[in-house]
């Protein structure tokens, strides 16, 4: 025992001696090397000591006992023992390494234990060999791309996919910790291969080596994982794994393993609730399945699947938050499934075309109207719960320095989650959740879209309805256009790109300090300068403009038979950046305003609409007007004294009815409340004030203040207010139909708001208007409601005032959203000739 101890004392001396020439004096260690006594105890000490070494992480001198380890193997040899310490040294070499020749050096050494072990057959050490070859490979690929030696860098990930490809076939024989690191290098390397657009041209010189490559790592993956969900991991989990594991299998192997992998991440999310892991699993493998060429009744089953799914995650969300961000996560996955069902032109199915478009527009709004919100009765917990949704839905609007960007502005849509994106606000969001069930208030259920054959069965002969859809696409907002035309005997879907005459530098969406974004395109830049020029007065210059929306939003219908004067009202339903469109101003080839060739209505879906005509349909003939103008504001707010004259003439025309008028501080905040409920006719004239950074609740109407209220009549006040009578609603302020929309094409301010609580119908501009035009607009849009209805008496005010010589922008904001129809069907007739 005492001469082991003492022989084990000096091998550990020695082992120490070496470990320090290897540092000092490489010549003087490999002489020594060669000259080892004892070799088995120098082997043990020195597995020891490296051991030792690489548990602290002092990899120099972990490498030079592994050194001092495989001499020994050698000179007893041992070569499976000289193989698998060849191993380890390589490994740490790769871990040491500090620029592209280290890990090249790593590489080399690993490649020689890997011949080594073929030829003793020694499947797992090889294995082990080939992965730390192809992890040397994959950093040195690394550092070069952070050196932006972007050729260099090419080079070394078809070497690490070479490696990879040699090794991938001995994956069976791998130990769990070695086989678990290569998948993550192997998942790593084919997801930054299939990111190189070289190797998709036509003349990329290692495509064919490349495609042969990924084939064969997808197939040996395939029979290697399964394609079963392993227990124990969350689907989030699972995820990021079975993207790239799919679209290899699509691209390069089965789409069928892809399918079944991609299922089973879909079904554990729905299983959890996950549902931005459900959108993500459900959207790849559409998109994979799509690009497979699958059968179209099988990708309709998908989407079918995909909706239903979301509906029933939609469904559980209490808060208007939470609901955003459902709508958030599906206008960023569903503009292809969208797309294709307004593109199959083999099996067209309009009513699955018209359930795709509704299922993502304006649902807060519908399921409002609908009664399936309840309203939390702690007033504490209900300012709590409001506060929070303010918050999560805030975000800064940049400042900008010109009335043109103000109009960019408003074409950009709000997203939900700002700059750093919903997983930041998932804690927030399920406390408020918890804070609306906890209370039992908020949204308790979902209101289903209606169905595409009540639509067209509920429209009149001489009614249609125009409805547009545009996916969103962050990288080109506003490139692709759905429409979808029904009438009583027909529904058409079309699908067209947009084509624009003109170019713009910048086609995306900017977005900077977790500011609101702004999204630009030839889209937007004709709407925004035409709305610029028409709110300066610049009639002469935008008559082209009109004219090229007309040719993108109204003219391809006309190839179809559609023809604007056949109809007593066209509705329109916008999406995204045509929601600030002045529809009634569009000029046909004829040079004939919209507006004069029928009357035009607005409605934020069409299951919104078809919730309001049924509404209406049930109510008695409006014989009652309450109006508000001039209220007594502060002193920051300007008198508007026109606003008096304005309702006094309005007044004149309502024989019959009875009417409450009240200015000054009698048109209070608190006389809102009062005076409104049961009211047929509610107009306001007034200030309004439209926060950027708060679009949601926050827009308000300036009315007087008294001892109960402020005077400030909030949007998520409105919502709270009675106006289940109201059958029109008229807000004569400034930029009152200013609509600011979010996911899922929610409408976000003041009217929305009035929606909710009741008016079937609100006629507000779309900017600034003056006073004096106002009044004289407003005058001659009542002589006409009573027996024509809100639809046909817009219009004869728009076409009287412009054949008067007004200017467009005195006309052309005054919109009508809802349904328009007249409340007596025998007046429902006019007809106008061109304005000269």
């Amino acid at each position: 025992m005492a001469d082991g101890a003492h022989l084990t004392e000096r091998s550990r001396k020695t082992v120490e001696d070496l470990i320090g020439f290897f540092g000092a004096d490489r010549e003087e260690f490999a002489r020594l090397l060669g000259a080892l006594e004892t070799p088995t105890e120098l082997r043990f000490v020195a597995h020891e000591a490296a051991t030792d070494a690489i548990e602290r992480n002092e990899f120099d001198r972990a490498q030079a006992a592994l050194f001092i380890e495989q001499a020994a193997c050698q000179e007893l040899g041992d070569l499976a023992g000289t193989v698998d310490t060849g191993i380890r040294i390589a490994d740490v070499m790769k871990v040491i390494a500090v620029d592209v020749p280290d890990y090249e050096a790593a590489r080399s050494y690993a490649q020689v234990m890997a011949g080594l072990s073929r030829r003793m057959k020694r499947a797992s050490s090889q294995f082990a060999a080939l992965a730390v070859a192809a992890d040397s490979a994959y950093f040195a690929a690394e550092a070069l791309e952070e050196q932006r030696e972007l050729g260099k860098h090419r080079e070394w990930l078809l070497t690490t996919l070479a490696d990879a490809v040699q090794a991938i076939g001995l994956l069976p024989a791998a130990s769990p910790g070695r086989g678990s690191s290569f998948l993550s290098m192997v998942l790593a390397t084919a997801q930054r291969i299939m990111g190189l657009h070289w190797f998709d041209s036509e003349d990329g010189s290692d495509r064919t080596t490349v495609t042969e490559s990924l084939r064969r790592i997808a197939l040996a993956l395939e029979s290697f994982l399964g394609t079963k969900t392993p227990p124990g991991a969350t689907s989030a989990e699972l995820l990021v794994d079975a993207r790239i594991l799919a679209r290899l299998s699509y691209r390069y192997g089965s789409p069928d393993k892809a399918f079944d992998r991609l299922s089973g991440v879909v079904d554990r999310a729905a299983t959890e609730g996950d549902v931005v892991t459900f959108i993500a699993a459900s959207a790849t493998r559409y998109e994979g399945e799509r690009a497979s060429s699958r059968l179209s009744e099988h990708l309709r089953n998908l989407r079918r699947e995909y909706q239903t799914g979301l509906e029933d995650v939609r469904r559980s969300k209490r808060s208007r938050a939470g609901r955003l961000q459902i709508a958030e996560v599906l206008d960023r996955s569903i503009g292809s499934m969208v797309a294709d069902e307004f593109a199959d032109e083999l099996e067209p199915d309009a009513a699955a075309a018209f359930e795709s478009m509704e299922i993502g527009k304006a649902r807060c709004l519908l399921d409002e109207i609908n009664g399936v919100v309840r309203q939390i009765g702690d007033p504490v917990v209900a300012r709590k719960a409001l506060a929070t949704e303010i918050q999560l839905l805030h975000l800064p609007a940049p400042n900008r320095a010109t009335p043109a960007a103000d109009e960019f502005q408003l074409l950009s849509r709000l997203p939900f989650g700002g700059l750093t994106g919903i997983g930041d606000h998932i804690e927030q969001l399920d406390l408020l959740e918890r804070t609306y069930a906890a209370a039992d208030g908020g949204f308790v259920g979902s209101a289903a879209i209606t169905d595409l054959a009540d639509v067209s069965a509920s429209l009149a002969g001489d009614e249609t309805i125009v409805s547009y859809h545009i996916p969103f696409e962050e990288l080109d907002p506003g490139g692709t256009l759905l429409v979808m035309w029904i009438t009583r005997e027909r529904t058409l879907t079309l699908h067209l790109p947009l084509i624009y005459d003109g170019k713009l530098e910048f086609i995306g969406r900017i977005q900077a300090d977790g500011q609101q974004p702004l999204d630009v395109g030839p889209l937007m830049n004709l709407i925004a300068m035409t709305r610029y020029a028409i709110r300066e007065g610049q009639d002469a210059l935008i008559e082209e403009d009109l004219s090229q929306l007309y040719r993108m939003l109204i003219a391809p219908l006309e190839t179809y038979g559609f023809s604007a004067s056949k109809f007593s009202r066209i509705t329109i339903v916008p999406s995204g950046v045509l929601h600030s469109v002045p529809f009634s101003a569009l000029r046909n080839s004829d040079g004939r305003f919209l507006i004069e060739l029928a009357p035009v209505v607005v409605a934020p879906s069409i299951s919104v609409w078809q919730h309001l005509a049924q509404r209406q349909s049930q109510m008695p003939a409006p014989s009652t007007f309450v109006g508000f103008g001039n209220p007594e504001m502060p002193p920051e707010w300007e008198s508007l004294p026109e606003a008096e004259r304005e309702i006094a003439r309005i007044v004149d025309h309502l024989q019959g009815f009875e009417t409450y008028v009240h200015t000054g501080a009698a048109a209070s905040e608190s006389a809102f409340y009062r005076d409104t409920p049961g009211k047929h006719f509610v107009h306001i004239a007034s200030h309004g004030d439209f926060p950027e950074n708060d679009a949601l609740d926050m827009h308000r109407i300036v009315l007087a203040a008294d001892d109960c209220h402020d005077g400030f009549l909030h949007a998520e006040e409105v919502r709270r207010a009675d106006l289940s009578a109201a059958q029109l609603v008229v807000l004569s302020v400034c930029d009152g139909a200013l609509i600011r929309f979010g996911p899922g094409d929610e409408p976000l301010g003041l009217l929305s708001a009035f929606f909710a609580a009741g008016a079937i119908n609100i006629v507000a501009p779309l900017w600034d208007i003056d006073d004096y035009a106002a009044a004289d607009w407003m005058a001659e849009f009542y002589r006409g409601v009573p027996g024509s209805g809100p639809a046909r008496a817009l219009q004869s005010a728009c076409v009287v005032r412009a054949r008067n010589g007004a200017q467009i922008r005195d006309w052309a904001g005054f919109t009508l959203f809802g349904v328009g129809r007249p409340y007596s069907a025998a007046t429902d007739q006019t007809a106008f000739s061109t304005i000269g």
